[in-house]
């Protein structure tokens, strides 16, 4: 059975809980769930997804994934690890929803996308001209201890994105030997190089972690998961300074677990480096 997940959807866990995400209809979009507004975070499961390509009216199409970044490295055995991922959205189409398959040790990744207009989508589709990057949850599905490989399962052409990185997904007996959860998200790093698990080493607060280059929930109009709220990051690559907001992980009790420091703005992170 796939797993069919609206987009800005965020998690059902929380940083202070555990990483895997239940299905839920709650339309209580509080603490915890940072859901999407138009459906209040419901989890839709279906049996069969569409076949690869676009549908035959061309009002569903696949979308490439330009990077992978997993939310949690590692992740525990029996829950459901997040990958954020980055695509650009097709002139005239809106994301409609994410997929995973685990196939021979990896975990294929799928983005949908829908047409907006009311009408039939034209055979010339006007250009709209530079698109930016969005960024979206897509859950793995529960993986099984060992190693993973994510992958975008979408195939790239020659005016899209280059296919993104693959990462590696570890899954760990989730026991006193696994770090805490906001050690999982708050990646410490000098360097992009340092990033493994994809994103971008970004400044935040005087310390560098490993962030995604989108947040898949500020971006979307969302707001924090429960145990996470905002802070300014920056990246400095070779093109220049690029500056968001990005949900970080927050102090509980004015202490972080070990590993992390509370600052003053009441978020852990990494000791500076």
């Amino acid at each position: 059975m796939t797993l069919r997940t609206p987009f800005a959807l965020a998690l059902c866990a929380s940083l202070a809980g555990c990483d895997g995400c239940r299905s839920t209809t709650s339309r209580d979009a509080s603490v915890g769930a940072a859901p999407r507004p138009s459906d209040g975070g419901t989890i839709v499961r279906v049996t069969e997804a569409a076949p690869l390509g676009p549908s035959p009216d061309r009002r569903e199409v696949d979308v490439p994934i330009a990077w992978i970044h997993l939310l949690s490295e590692p992740a525990p055995t029996g829950s459901t690890p997040y990958a954020i991922v980055g695509a650009r959205m097709p002139c005239g189409y809106g994301p409609n929803y994410g997929t995973s398959e685990r196939v021979n040790g990896e975990v294929r990744l799928r983005l949908r996308a829908q047409w907006l207009g009311a009408g039939p989508v034209p055979e010339t589709i006007p250009p709209c001209g530079d698109r930016p990057v969005r960024s979206f949850l897509v859950s793995q599905g529960i993986l099984r201890l060992g190693t993973w490989r994510v992958v975008d399962m979408v195939p790239h052409g020659p005016n899209d994105d280059p296919p993104p990185v693959a990462r590696v997904q570890h899954v760990l007996p989730d026991d006193a030997n696994l770090p805490a959860p906001a050690l999982r998200w708050m990646r410490g790093c000098a360097t992009d190089d340092d990033c493994t698990a994809g994103g971008v080493c970004a400044s935040v607060e005087g310390a560098r972690l490993c962030l995604a280059a989108v947040d898949p929930w500020l971006s979307e109009h969302g707001n924090c998961p429960e145990g996470t709220s905002p802070a300014d990051a920056q990246h400095t690559p070779d093109a220049g300074a690029a500056t968001w907001r990005a949900c970080v992980a927050t102090c509980q009790h004015n202490t972080c677990p070990a590993g992390l420091v509370c600052n003053a703005q009441g978020h852990c992170l990494p000791p500076p480096r």
